[in-house]
């Protein structure tokens, strides 16, 4: 159980999950703003505006400059949260998954930074562009395979909680969050919503259950020192 693991290990997961969930917020914000602006461009609002200030080119790619600070945010999060628990060895079954979410992390991070420095290039050169579009499905994959990897790796940490319906709820979530995010898709853009909160709320179970044992250790270490 997680109780008798070392608190510094605690406390890293728990770090990882707030920077994940903080990040989470403020790229939604950033893309919610993203989505306006492309309806105002599509309702003529906003493109006479951009060609009478003869805005730059790099403007297009402004909110993806902007979310890098919060995408490495979130990469530092699930590095921090899959880190390895010096208690458990390395042959674990819960191992694999861990290592999955440490690797497609990394991927994460060097695609993020190319494919933004290739997508400013690519308004200049169009000979660019089927870079960016490859790198672009590169990190999706990549994203796809962290997020069954992250949900495994809560099936394998609730036992260690424990919790038997965190464990369900994340099994049942490798196939209906992509159920409710595919289709959804269709429907207003509510089912990737809808499926997206579902997945940081689950997060944040996890967060709020690392919290109440990092308190019970420190109540427990209280009792050893009275004693």
């Amino acid at each position: 159980h997680l109780i008798y693991s070392d608190p510094s290990y605690l406390d890293g997961l728990r770090l990882g999950i707030v920077c994940i969930l903080i990040s989470a917020i403020i790229q939604c914000a950033l893309i919610l703003t993203g989505i306006t602006v492309g309806v105002l461009f599509v309702l003529g609002l906003a493109s006479d505006w951009f060609t009478m200030t003869n805005t730059p080119a790099w403007v297009a790619v402004g909110p993806d400059y902007l979310m890098i600070p919060f995408v490495m945010l979130a990469l530092y999060g699930w590095w921090r949260f899959s880190a390895p628990d010096p208690a458990v060895q390395s042959g674990d079954r819960g191992d694999r998954p861990r290592r999955i979410v440490r690797v497609t992390t990394v991927i994460l991070v060097v695609a993020t930074f190319l494919n933004v420095s290739i997508k400013s290039l690519a308004f200049s050169n169009p000979a660019m562009e089927p870079y960016s579009a490859g790198l672009e499905t590169i990190h999706g994959l990549t994203f796809i395979t962290q997020f069954f990897a992250s949900l495994l790796y809560i099936m394998w940490l609730a036992p260690r909680i424990p919790s038997p319906k965190m464990r369900e709820t994340a099994k049942r979530y490798l196939w209906l969050l992509p159920l409710l995010f595919i289709p959804g898709c269709v429907v207003l853009f509510l089912g990737p919503i809808v499926a997206i909160v579902m997945y940081f709320l689950l997060l944040n179970r996890v967060r709020t259950a690392l919290r109440t044992i990092r308190a019970q250790q420190d109540e427990e270490g209280a009792e050893v020192g009275l004693t």
